[in-house]
């Protein structure tokens, strides 16, 4: 069975280093198309990461792919970065928060 994207989100969020959070407001908004899809909101602040299966009125970034794309990059076996090359992960908002995902969290 898959994992399911909200408990791969949570423990992304569990093992983000607080150090990489330091100085940090932002709101990720999560969006997986297709089956076992959903939206969820990742607010980072105050060294703190809270993940919430709902989606936020305000993201600063909103980040779409399908589940299954989401599923690959949220276990590791393909990169980001990578699938926003390909097509296959699209964002809108402040783009520059993209790359602070990587440091945060190693997508």
């Amino acid at each position: 069975m898959a994992k399911a994207i909200g408990d791969l989100l949570a423990a992304a969020a569990r093992a983000a280093d607080p150090a990489t959070t330091a100085g940090m407001d932002a709101t990720f908004q999560f969006v997986a198309e297709g089956e076992d899809g959903g939206v969820w909101s990742v607010r980072v602040c105050d060294n703190r990461v809270e993940v919430a299966e709902a989606a936020t009125e305000e993201p600063d970034i909103v980040l779409t792919a399908s589940a299954d794309v989401w599923r690959s990059i949220l276990t590791g076996s393909s990169a980001g970065r990578d699938a926003l090359l390909q097509g296959a992960l699209t964002l809108q908002g402040d783009v520059t928060l993209a790359m602070q995902l990587e440091r945060v969290f190693g997508l």
